[in-house]
C-alpha cells in the first residue's frame, strides 16, 4: 500500500533530504526533531519505509509504503 501526502510549506531543500530523518535534526526554532524520525521508524517497525519526494514545486511530499499482509 502506498500513501503519499504534501503541504504547500517551503519544502525540503535538496541538501537537506537526507537529514530530516536523523534524530534531533530540525530546522525549526522550537522544534524537537523527533517527528520524522519517530514517523520513521514507526513505518519500518511494520516493514514499510517512509521518503520524501524531490520538490517539484511548492511544498514538501512525503510517501509511506507498506507491504500488504496475505491471509
Amino acid at each position: 500500500a502506498v500513501i503519499s501526502f504534501s503541504d504547500t510549506g517551503p519544502g525540503v531543500d535538496k541538501d537537506l533530504i537526507d537529514k530530516i530523518f536523523e534524530p534531533f535534526f530540525t530546522t525549526k526554532p522550537k522544534g524537537t526533531g523527533l517527528g520524522l524520525a519517530t514517523a520513521r521508524r514507526v513505518v519500518e517497525a511494520h516493514g514499510g519505509w517512509l521518503e520524501c519526494l524531490p520538490r517539484r514545486s511548492r511544498g514538501a511530499c512525503f510517501r509511506i509504503t507498506l507491504p500488504l499482509k496475505e491471509k
